[in-house]
This record gives C-alpha cells, structure tokens and sequence, in this order.
C-alpha cells in the first residue's frame, strides 16, 4: 500500500502520519493498537502520532522523519532537526519511555546500507531523546529495494528487525 507524500498543509501532514504508523504497526509492530492511532497535538507538547499498547495500555508516541536520501547531509540534517527537538522538550507531552523515532524512505538516491551507517553514527551518542528508532526501508511500487525494518536501541546499536 503506497502512501503518497504528505502535502504542505497540516491536515495531509496528519492524515499521511497516521497511514504511516498504522501500517508499520499492522505489519511489524502488534503491540500497537492501530484504533488507538491519533496525531498528535504540537500545543500540548505532543509528537507527529500517538498510540497505545495492545500489551499495557501504556502510550506509545511517534515522531516521523523521512529520510529523503538525496544526499547524506540532507538525511542527517532532518534526523538533527527531530533530535533537536526532543532535546529542547519539545516532545514534554508524553511519556519519555514512550517517545520512538520512525524513519522512513520510500525512495533513496543513496544505498540503503549507507543510510543505515549513517543514521546509526547519528543515533550512537544516546542522547537524542528517543527510547528506540525504527529505520523502514519501504518500497513505492516504482523501486526494486527490498523492504526492510532496522531497529536501534540504546546499547545495542542497529540491527535487522525480523
């Protein structure tokens, strides 16, 4: 199920994170309720999409990223944005032990495997925010890349999520 790129205005925006998540989630992720999947509110401190747990009800929150690949600055750049963000609090809304990064492409210029060392160099110093980020290589339709879900976690680096 392709999801077309979000358009300028909050609603699209929205409306195109929420079809994220509930997709990662239907296909990788069976801790997340998907009718519990809501966007989140920016004046209550909240990230892109918040959710809770099939396995505790606790609430898990999402801020995305798509990692464009045209260049390996612009990759990084908006992976530094997201941390920024969580550092200054930005993400208060929620429960820290909840907050997940989800960075996805759907189209790379760059070998996914350089995107992976790259985002994994950036994601090493644990001080960015985030309890886990997801890294999902997710094919357009048009690509021939395999799909793939890598995971980081603190102390374990990244590795292929199966």
């Amino acid at each position: 199920m392709a999801i077309p790129a979000p358009r300028h205005d909050e609603t699209d925006k929205g409306a195109v994170e929420r079809a994220l998540v509930t997709e990662f989630a239907a296909r990788f992720r069976a801790d997340i309720d998907i009718t519990s999947v809501r966007s989140g509110d920016p004046r209550l401190q909240e990230p892109d999409v918040i959710t809770k747990s099939t396995e505790s009800d606790a609430q898990i929150a999402f801020e995305l990223v798509r990692l464009t690949g045209l260049d390996e600055t612009l990759a990084t750049d908006a992976l530094t944005r997201k941390f920024d963000k969580a550092r200054q609090g930005l993400y208060a809304g929620v429960d820290a032990a909840g907050l997940e990064l989800l960075a996805w492409s759907d189209r790379l210029a760059l070998p996914w495997t350089r995107v992976l060392q790259r985002v994994g160099e950036r994601l090493a110093p644990h001080n960015h925010g985030f309890t886990r980020a997801w890294l999902w290589n997710r094919p357009d339709g048009l690509d021939t890349y395999d799909e793939g879900v890598w995971l980081w976690e603190a102390g374990r680096g990244i590795s292929r999520f199966d």
